[in-house]
């Protein structure tokens, strides 16, 4: 992810995510793009193997209009197989 040096909101906004544990970060990158990212594309077979929760939770952070200003429910299910090996926060301004 990149943002325009000296913005601080993205970063700490990154940090607030990377904070909640390395372990939780996979699931928690999914639900980001579905709640901020338009055009998400993903596995027919990954969705799939979600639960009916799982995939009503992801739809509906989809249809969030404007998510900057609403408090995203990020939820603590493992919703993806990854395993996160290495985390790199470069703090160049």
């Amino acid at each position: 992810m990149t943002w325009p040096t000296g913005q601080d909101a993205p970063r700490a906004f990154i940090q607030s995510l990377i904070n909640q544990g390395e372990n939780r970060l996979a699931s928690l990158l999914v639900q980001f793009m579905f709640a901020y990212i338009e055009n998400t594309v993903f596995s027919r077979l990954w969705w799939e193997s979600l639960s009916e929760f799982n995939r009503s939770h992801l739809s509906s952070l989809a249809r969030i209009s404007n998510p900057y200003y609403t408090d995203i429910p990020f939820l603590n299910f493992k919703l993806v197989p990854w395993e996160i090996t290495n985390v790199l926060v470069d703090n160049a301004v």
